[in-house]
């Protein structure tokens, strides 16, 4: 549940309000709109699955930017199959406002260009 130092999925909200964490305006706009997650996606995944869950997210990372630009070419980058991959990239710079595992609605946009950019493409057979 704890994996070092993490909180257990889905325990950054009540974690919030038990210990009342940000006392004053910012714990009360928390609590007032619901929100059940951190709006950071490194600090969300760390505070939820501690240090390995951050490194295993880190690794999928990695796997999915590899996976994006392992059939691209020189020649591809301005075409539209190199939409993907800087849709993608496009997606890094949400990380520092939303965490993205845990909002359906990014997540969702995240996992269909995910499926966009295969790391192995079937040759044609002359």
């Amino acid at each position: 549940e704890r994996p070092v130092l993490g909180m257990g999925a889905g325990g950054y909200s009540g974690y919030v309000r038990d210990t009342k964490q940000g006392e004053g305006r910012p714990y009360d706009e928390f609590v007032r709109a619901g929100h059940g997650h951190g709006h950071n996606a490194v600090l969300h995944a760390w505070a939820c699955g501690g240090l390995i869950g951050l490194g295993l997210t880190g690794l999928v990372l990695l796997g999915v930017g590899r996976s994006c630009v392992a059939n691209l070419s020189r020649d591809e980058l301005g075409t539209y199959g190199a939409g993907p991959a800087f849709a993608l990239l496009g997606m890094v710079f949400l990380v520092p406002f939303d965490a993205i595992q845990a909002n359906a609605t990014t997540g969702k946009v995240l996992l269909a260009l995910v499926a966009l950019c295969p790391a192995w493409m079937p040759t044609r057979v002359k």
